[in-house]
C-alpha cells in the first residue's frame, strides 16, 4: 500500500511539474500575440496614413499634369514656362504636404494601455 501511495505521489509531482511548464508556455505565448497585434494595428495605422499619402501625391500630379496641359493648349510655343503661378501654388502644396508627413501627430503611437479585443 505504501508503495503505491509513493508511486502517486511521484506521479502528481511530476504532473504539477508540467502543468506549471505548459502554464508558462501559455503566458509565454499570449504575451507574443498581445505584442504581435499591437505591432499589427500600428502597421495597419501607418499603412492608412500611408495610402492618404499616396492618394493626395496623386491628386496633387493631377492637377498640376491638368494645368500643364491647359497652358500647353493656350500657348505651344510657350509651354515650357508651365504657367509660373500654378507651378509655385503646387510647389507650395506640395511642401505642404511634406511638412504634414513630417509632423510627429501623424505617426501618434497605440494606446497600449486599451485593452485590445479581438474575435478570433
Amino acid at each position: 500500500m505504501k508503495n503505491i501511495a509513493q508511486k502517486i505521489d511521484t506521479e502528481n509531482q511530476t504532473l504539477v511539474k508540467k502543468y506549471s511548464e505548459l502554464k508558462s508556455e501559455f503566458e509565454i505565448q499570449k504575451n507574443d500575440r498581445d505584442m504581435l497585434l499591437r505591432e499589427l494595428l500600428m502597421k495597419k495605422k501607418k499603412n492608412a496614413v500611408l495610402s492618404s499619402q499616396i492618394e493626395q501625391y496623386e491628386k496633387l500630379l493631377q492637377e498640376v499634369s491638368k494645368e500643364v496641359e491647359e497652358q500647353e493648349q493656350l500657348a505651344p510655343e510657350r509651354a515650357d514656362t508651365f504657367g509660373n503661378e500654378s507651378v509655385q501654388s503646387n510647389s507650395n502644396k506640395f511642401k505642404q504636404l511634406k511638412e504634414d508627413e513630417r509632423d510627429p501627430k501623424r505617426y501618434s503611437e497605440v494606446d497600449l494601455e486599451r485593452p485590445i479585443r479581438y474575435k478570433i
